[in-house]
């Protein structure tokens, strides 16, 4: 026998950012493909492009990934010769991160043309229902986190 149980609207919103995550993570996927890069290592990219050097434990926090995980994205970006490692003087378990001039290169090509694909993908929206729709999310966001953090 099958028993139904009432889906609240909040899990019908949590359904539809789920399925919204998965589609705006495949066709941004396929976009960056064409810079020989993943999502992950997009975001490197764009936050040593935009920042200059920063320590890896800061952009595993700006990430919102483990040093862990960090450490595999980094291993390939820096074998494909677009950032480079120097040890942290002050903190010697980490690293000072930086683009190398090809990583520069790169950046200057593929933040720009993943901005307006983003763009495109909410052409869909007024810029009011953007705006309305950041701020929710970001409330929420900084909601949920902050129950991460106590628990």
């Amino acid at each position: 026998m099958n028993v139904f149980f009432p889906r609240p609207l909040e899990v019908e919103v949590w359904n539809t950012l789920s399925r919204l995550h998965n589609v705006v993570s495949r066709q941004l996927q396929q976009h960056l493909e064409r810079f020989n890069l993943t999502s992950p290592q997009y975001h490197v990219l764009r936050h040593l492009g935009e920042q200059g050097m920063l320590k890896s434990g800061n952009l595993a926090t700006l990430l919102d990934v483990t040093p862990g995980n960090l450490t595999g994205i980094l291993d390939r970006l820096e074998a494909a010769g677009l950032i480079q490692r120097e040890r942290d003087l002050q903190d010697r378990r980490g690293w000072q991160l930086s683009l190398t001039p090809e990583g520069q290169k790169l950046y200057r090509k593929a933040v720009p043309s993943t901005r307006t694909q983003v763009k495109e993908m909410f052409a869909e929206l007024a810029p009011e229902e953007i705006a309305t729709l950041h701020n929710l999310a970001s409330r929420l966001l900084s909601s949920l986190r902050e129950l991460e953090v106590s628990a």
